[in-house]
């Protein structure tokens, strides 16, 4: 497993999110406050989207069929056969990291860099 960095919490307004792909997976990394959490994005239920913005401070729904999903574990709060992928997350010196697959890490390294390299280069010509 490795951390990524994907943002700074001052990029997200509270009980707000950003919607990020990390390898071939959509991802959603909620703030409330000074707490980040993250999961995927899609429901387990019918892979309906879940809400990017919280219902209250640590609560997603998906609007599909209304399963509410606790951010910090995942944990469907009205079905429990029903659990969301969640990622661990942390925030140092206000810099958001990600844990995934160490694989899903290098792609998503990859990708980043290379739209760096294409923004260079578009400040270039």
């Amino acid at each position: 497993m490795s951390w990524i960095e994907v943002g700074r919490i001052d990029e997200i307004p509270d009980r707000g999110s950003i919607r990020l792909v990390v390898g071939d997976e959509p991802l959603l990394v909620f703030r409330s406050g000074e707490r980040i959490a993250c999961l995927a994005e899609r429901c387990p239920h019918e892979n309906g989207r879940i809400a990017d913005t919280l219902a209250d401070a640590t609560t997603a729904v998906c609007p599909t069929h209304g399963f509410a999903f606790d951010v910090a574990s995942g944990r469907c709060r009205s079905f429990r056969a029903l659990e969301a992928r969640g990622y661990q997350a942390r925030v140092i010196d206000g810099q958001i990291a990600i844990r995934v697959g160490f694989w899903k890490a290098r792609r998503f390294r990859r990708e980043q860099e290379a739209r760096r390299e294409d923004r260079r280069s578009d400040r270039a010509q």
